[in-house]
């Protein structure tokens, strides 16, 4: 195997690394995030442009209804309120984009180590897998790790927001209003 296409690989590998952490890190609509919510889950919540902690009761596509305190407080809280949720989301995306991105260094060296190992007369066949498997190891326990500290927040625009542009005809001084309503 030339080093051409051992490098071509690897920018495959790396290439495909970042097409899945780019597609695991979109987001959807509140549907979506209700669908994710398990009941118990930690949550806070930004409403009215007050911070809420809390723990999730049910989730339904018209909103959230929360628990809080001591006591288990049961607050419905209206997707028309809501301006933001930050939650746990789990820690396999986390896992295997580091799998996938640790692995991608470890076969190119392993296969770097078989080349080398071909020209001494040996017989190296398995070093990529071996060393393809350890370095992916080591990025599923850094992507593990990662995703255990960092929570998903997702921020929801006001059904009520609207913006406005005017045209204020001047033919000495063209020139626009801009108005934003929350």
């Amino acid at each position: 195997m030339s080093m051409l296409s051992l490098t071509r690989t690897a920018a495959l590998a790396a290439l495909a690394s970042l097409v899945a952490a780019g597609s695991a890190a979109a987001q959807g609509s509140f549907a979506d995030v209700a669908a994710r919510l398990k009941d118990g889950e930690p949550v806070r919540l930004v409403v009215d442009g007050t911070r809420i902690d809390g723990w999730v009761k049910q989730a339904t596509a018209d909103g959230l209804i929360i628990t809080r305190g001591a006591a288990g407080d049961a607050y419905d809280v209206p997707l028309a309120r809501l301006q933001q949720i930050s939650y746990d989301d789990g820690v396999a995306n986390g896992a295997l984009i580091g799998a996938a991105v640790g692995a991608a260094p470890g076969v190119y060296a392993g296969m770097l180590v078989r080349l080398l190992c071909e020209n001494e007369a040996g017989n190296c066949d398995s070093a990529p897998f071996i060393m393809g498997g350890f370095t992916a190891a080591v990025g599923l326990a850094i992507g593990i790790g990662i995703d255990e500290a960092i929570k998903t927040t997702v921020r929801f625009v006001p059904a009520r927001a609207t913006s406005t542009l005017s045209l204020v005809p001047d033919p000495h001084r063209p020139a626009a209003t801009l108005s934003i309503r929350f």
